[in-house]
């Protein structure tokens, strides 16, 4: 199950170390990481030495891309709500 971590930022008394690896845990987590995969994988997915073929054509972009940036936006709201 996902679970939220608890960053927060403002009045509170924590010290700058804390914060910054409260960042990076939250940074290195896997889920936060799969959006930003997409672009790479839809950038190989497209090349025709590498795939040959097999290669997306333009409606499977057109679907991948609007996909990729819908995720890649929900990603940064959640980092956003975390962080505030």
């Amino acid at each position: 199950m996902w679970s939220r971590p608890s960053i927060r930022c403002g009045s509170s008394a924590r010290s700058s170390a804390s914060l910054t690896a409260s960042l990076l845990t939250f940074a290195l987590d896997p889920k936060g990481l799969i959006p930003f995969v997409l672009i790479f994988m839809l950038i190989l997915i497209n090349k025709r030495g590498l795939m040959g073929t097999w290669r997306n054509g333009m409606w499977a972009n057109l679907i991948a891309g609007a996909t990729s940036v819908a995720m890649i936006g929900l990603t940064v709201a959640m980092v956003w709500n975390a962080l505030h």
